[in-house]
Parts: structure tokens; C-alpha cells; sequence
């Protein structure tokens, strides 16, 4: 649990060193996680954006955007999950949301490839399967760092 503790620490101090304008909550006694760190929305960051351990396991939550990056301790999981974050606060990434109706079926977490968009981590729930319509709804940070 050691080396996990230190990739949440990891990820806290880049995001205070490269986004020092964003306030951060950190709760390390929270009783379903292992440590949790929640950006509110405010200046500068549009949406809610938490990120917590859960064993050896690092969650992404943003929007309707929940992924999960495990094991945080090797090196190209965490890369990718810091990876994640700095697209995402920055506003280079953002989060391609479908819904049935009023319900969230998807997320999808885009970065910027050669014109187009590519995912680079999703989630889904069972609104996912149902065959019918969807529309859509890009949720992206508007502070461009």
C-alpha cells in the first residue's frame, strides 16, 4: 500500500505545481477510500474533478466520466492516469458524454490526434446497451493552459 500512497501523493503534487491557480480538498481519513482529492468547480476548472486510491488502483471521476487505472504502481499506468489529468484540467482533453433520454450512458475521455479525436479511457452503465437513440454532450474544460 506504501508505493500506492506515494502515486496519489505523486499525482496531487503535479497537479498543484502545474494548475497552482486550482484549490484542492484532500481527505486521506475518508472512509471508503484510501485518500481522495476533489477540485471543486472554480475559476478556472468548469466541472467537479476527483481523483482517489482505492488499493492499488487510481479512479479518475469527472462529469459522468468514471475510470479506473490499476496497478498505479507501474510506471506506464501511472503515466498514463497523469497523463489523464493534465489533458483534462488543462482543457486539451475532454469528455464526449452520450445519453438515453436524460439518462448518462456513456463517457468517453478524447484526446486531440491528427484532426480528429481518440479515446484514451471510457465508462459505460446500462443505459449503454439499450439500442436507442443518444445524443451527445462535450463536456471540456474552457481554461486553456
Amino acid at each position: 500500500m506504501r508505493v500506492e500512497l506515494e502515486r496519489f501523493d505523486e499525482v496531487l503534487a503535479i497537479v498543484r505545481r502545474e494548475f497552482p491557480h486550482l484549490a484542492i480538498e484532500v481527505d486521506r481519513n475518508h472512509k471508503q477510500v484510501d485518500a481522495i482529492a476533489d477540485l471543486p468547480p472554480q475559476p478556472g476548472l468548469d466541472f467537479l474533478v476527483s481523483f482517489n486510491l482505492q488499493g492499488d488502483a487510481l479512479h479518475l471521476h469527472a462529469s459522468k466520466l468514471w475510470v479506473e487505472m490499476f496497478p498505479c504502481g507501474k510506471q506506464r499506468v501511472f503515466e498514463a492516469f497523469v497523463d489523464a489529468m493534465r489533458g483534462l484540467l488543462s482543457g486539451h482533453f475532454r469528455i464526449l458524454e452520450s445519453y438515453v433520454g436524460k439518462h448518462s450512458a456513456t463517457a468517453f475521455l478524447q484526446r486531440p490526434e491528427k484532426g480528429t479525436w481518440k479515446t484514451v479511457a471510457s465508462s459505460s452503465n446500462l443505459w449503454a446497451v439499450l439500442p436507442w437513440r443518444r445524443t451527445n454532450r462535450v463536456v471540456q474544460n474552457s481554461e486553456r493552459s
